[in-house]
């Protein structure tokens, strides 16, 4: 009997030795109360006999000093390990604490990128960092084609890093564009959203990127629904912290969401779970997702705990750096744990953070979050084959740009004459209608009409003018006025941008960079001139004429008396002198174009030289003639003006611009031009503009694009490009913060990439020169020496062919004398038979008879 009582009190004793306690910190939001009951219930279930875990529990201050020092008190309690349900600026002050003393603490929901740092060597998190969320909002993005998508976030370090990845991958996609990012005060709860949702509006996206906590998430989404943007047609993707915690009120329908969380298995496990905690008279509601994270996390304690020998007391306070020299086992162990939580597989890797990296995407609908995919670091998205719900109880994907023009009539603003005419028949002469008006702009408007599925009617401007500030009405004038009033939706015209209309209208993308110009037609030439038949030549030729005819006239003559055949003829009996006069009269007169008499001579190597001159003389006479005719009906101006300046130093020419015009703005705004608006005279519009040009005393100042179309009519315009006066592009305009500017822009844009503007250029704005040039006889500089250089060399080379055909003819002489000789038989039957045809011969070779063998 001693020995069994011996036995029971030595089997006490030991178990009571090896039982042990353990202080485990809980920091928690105030506002969830459900965070509290949740821990204080898995302590309860994970101690044992030998491990009693309790449950220290902290309020998180409103500020960083109280969160410290509440921290502080919490670490008085001699915790062994911390669990965070903070948001990531309040982990990194924890953080930081901690691993300076060596104790573990594990984050929840803490989802900073950059939270983990080298001196934050203690912290674990269960959930992964937002760089993974925003590759997997990315692919997400990319999967449903949402290329223009917009990211409304809080301005903290929550708000701004979680979205950092997707903006990073978004920039190098060149076929994305983030078109608004908007931010709010987190402290702001409650406040006013209307400038971020307008912004957004404006925009033109219909996808929309959340990135806050979830209790800033309502007053966005009150906002939203105010501004009508929780309706068909838009789509809201929602980041972890709201989709985890989303709560149903009565006043917002929240059907059509899409929700990113890190993926949360919940089985067995975790239903089993509910009904035992629910059975207790709990409220099962409070295992939400982060509530179910903490449950495991607490796991993870005890895991690490049990098998971790003896440890030593923490340090109880964080004023002074006493490390606590038990942490770093606790640690490691923490990090050698794995088991299957009721939020799916639990474990860390080296650097603290949690093996599962998977994010599930979700959908909104009837009342909960229901799974529809899953991305994973190395696998990719996957969508499940599950129909989505999108705003608005629609199952087709939305666009993710707001076509705000679809199915409506829109109001466009133009002006007659300006690119954009009317068809003249009776039925157009007052329609509004597309179909009877024609040009650049009308083209343009009908490919966007198609294109944007809208039809629209065409408003003149109600002065004819584009639209300039009147300091007398004290608005703006024409088609700017009416944008302004909003009296028109769009301004179909070449609006010249600058910087008074952007106060108060919008320009869409730009169509056409244009310069400024000034044009005038020169004034004809009034002085006569009695030398002008000397005018197509330069002086160099007219002295070179007389020696050419020289020149030639001694090649002929030389050729002519060394020729054997021109002896024969008889023609050589005259004088050497009288020979050359009558080859220079010969030359002389084929260069005017008249025959020489029967001059001519008979030999075929000077006949040929003969061709060659007049081969020459007859190029040289046409150029003369085309360049004389170009001289006596071309215009020559003797009013030049070289730059805009020459006009205020004389009088011949007025000037002027066309009124309310940019180009009047920018000549007024010159330094060095502003004196022109002095004494210039306005038009109202183009078409006055060029009859005054017509008169060939104006001088008109615009931009180029608009005058090309007029230089068909006047193919003797002369035009002066001021390069100190920037240029600048025309663009359609529309009313400020118009809904449908972002897709005109987007539209534009890709019509320039399509070089669809070019070619609408090419076929209105292109500058025809055709008929110009077949009007213009040539030019009537004159024409020196070296442009006639080409010709003077076929002149020397056909001498020089003559003399190679007089060396020919010698050739072709004597063989016939030889072959002659021999055909006769013998030198005396020759002698005697054909002394005459020998005697011939014999002249025609220059050679003397033989009379030695006669007798």
């Amino acid at each position: 009997m001693r020995m069994l009582k011996l036995l029971v009190f030595y089997t006490l004793y030991v178990v009571t030795i090896q039982q042990t306690e353990y202080n485990i910190g809980i920091l928690y939001n105030r506002d969830y109360v459900s965070y509290r009951r949740v821990a204080e219930y898995a302590t309860q279930l994970y101690s044992t006999s030998l491990i009693q875990l309790h449950p220290v529990f902290m309020e998180y201050g409103e500020t960083k000093i109280t969160t410290q020092q509440l921290f502080c008190n919490l670490l008085a309690q001699k915790v062994v390990a911390i669990i965070s349900m903070g948001t990531s600026d309040q982990v990194a002050i924890e953080a930081d604490l901690v691993s300076s003393l060596n104790i573990p603490i594990i984050s929840v929901a803490a989802t900073n990128p950059f939270l983990k740092t080298r001196t934050r060597k203690t912290l674990l998190r269960m959930s992964p960092p937002d760089s993974f969320q925003g590759y997997a909002i990315y692919k997400l993005l990319k999967h449903f084609k949402w290329n223009e998508f917009s990211i409304l976030m809080s301005s903290d370090n929550f708000g701004i890093n979680g979205v950092l990845e997707l903006e990073n991958r978004a920039y190098h996609d060149a076929a994305m564009s983030i078109e608004s990012k908007q931010y709010f005060i987190q402290s702001d709860v409650g406040a006013d959203l209307s400038k971020q949702m307008q912004s957004i509006k404006e925009a033109g996206t219909s996808v929309i990127i959340l990135n806050c906590q979830v209790s800033h998430a309502y007053d966005v989404f009150r906002q939203a629904k105010k501004d009508k943007m929780l309706e068909k047609g838009y789509v809201w993707i929602v980041t972890n912290a709201i989709t985890s915690d989303l709560r149903i009120d009565g006043y917002i329908d929240y059907s059509g969401l899409i929700g990113i969380i890190g993926s949360v298995t919940l089985g067995k496990e975790y239903y089993k779970l509910l009904a035992e905690y629910g059975s207790d008279s709990r409220n099962p509601n409070d295992l939400s997702i982060f509530a179910a994270i903490l449950f495991d996390a607490v796991k993870v304690v005890r895991e690490a705990l049990s098998v971790t020998s003896t440890i030593s007391t923490p340090p109880g306070s964080c004023e002074k750096e006493i490390k606590w020299k038990d942490g770093s086992r606790l640690l490691r162990n923490m990090l050698k744990v794995q088991f299957k939580g009721i939020t799916g597989p639990i474990g860390f890797q080296d650097d603290g953070l949690t093996v599962n990296q998977e994010y599930d995407i979700k959908n909104f609908y009837k009342n909960e979050f229901s799974k529809i995919g899953s991305w994973r670091i190395d696998t990719g998205l996957e969508m499940l084959p599950v129909p989505i719900t999108f705003l608005g109880g629609s199952y087709q994907r939305p666009s993710s740009l707001i076509n705000s023009l679809n199915g409506n009539v829109v109001r466009i603003g133009t002006i007659e004459g300006t690119f954009a005419y009317r068809r003249q028949t009776p039925v157009c002469l007052n329609s509004t209608k597309p179909k009877c008006w024609y040009g650049l702009f009308i083209d343009l408007n009908d490919r966007l009409a198609r294109d944007l599925n809208f039809t629209y009617e065409l408003i003149p401007s109600p002065d004819g003018k584009f639209g300039n500030y009147d300091d007398e009405l004290n608005r703006f004038t024409g088609l700017v006025y009416e944008l302004e009033q909003r009296r028109i939706d769009i301004a179909a015209v070449g609006l010249t941008v600058n910087s008074e209309r952007m106060k108060v209208i919008d320009f869409l993308t730009h169509i056409f960079d244009v310069r400024y110009v000034g044009t005038y037609i020169p004034q004809k030439a009034s002085q006569s001139n009695i030398w002008f038949f000397v005018r197509p030549f330069f002086y160099d030729v007219w002295v070179m004429i007389p020696v050419i005819i020289v020149l030639a006239g001694v090649v002929i003559t030389i050729i002519n008396l060394l020729s054997p055949i021109q002896r024969l003829s008889g023609q050589n009996n005259r004088s050497l002198l009288s020979h050359f006069f009558t080859m220079i009269f010969l030359v002389t007169s084929g260069l005017v174009g008249r025959e020489g008499g029967d001059t001519l001579p008979k030999s075929p190597s000077a006949k040929f030289v003969l061709v060659i001159w007049w081969f020459f003389t007859t190029i040289f006479i046409s150029i003369y003639t085309a360049n004389l005719t170009a001289y006596v009906t071309l215009n020559h101006a003797s009013h030049n003006i070289d730059e805009l300046t020459d006009l205020l130093n004389q009088d011949y020419y007025k000037w002027g611009v066309l009124a309310g015009s940019s180009h009047e703005t920018a000549i007024r705004a010159h330094q060095k031009y502003r004196r022109l608006s002095e004494s210039w005279e306005k038009v109202e519009n183009k078409s006055a503009a060029m009859d005054r040009l017509a008169t060939g005393r104006y001088f008109f100042i615009s931009e180029d694009v608009s005058i090309v179309k007029h230089k068909e009519k006047f193919c003797n315009l002369s035009q002066i490009y001021p390069d100190d006066i920037s240029g600048t592009s025309w663009a359609y305009g529309v009313p400020k913060k118009a809904p449908y500017k972002s897709i005109l822009d987007r539209q534009l844009l890709k019509y320039r990439e399509e070089d669809y503007l070019e070619e609408l250029k090419k076929i209105w704005i292109s500058d025809k020169k055709d008929r110009c040039n077949m009007n213009q006889f040539g030019s009537d500089n004159s024409l020196s020496l070296a442009v006639l250089s080409g010709l003077l060399s076929v002149l020397s080379v056909g001498g020089g062919i003559g003399l190679l055909l007089l060396v020919m003819e010698y050739v072709y002489l004597l063989v016939r004398k030889k072959s002659r000789i021999k055909q006769l038989g013998s030198i005396t039957n020759v002698k005697r038979n054909s002394s005459c045809e020998l005697d011939n011969l014999n002249q025609l070779i220059g050679t003397p008879p033989d009379n030695g063998d006669v007798k």
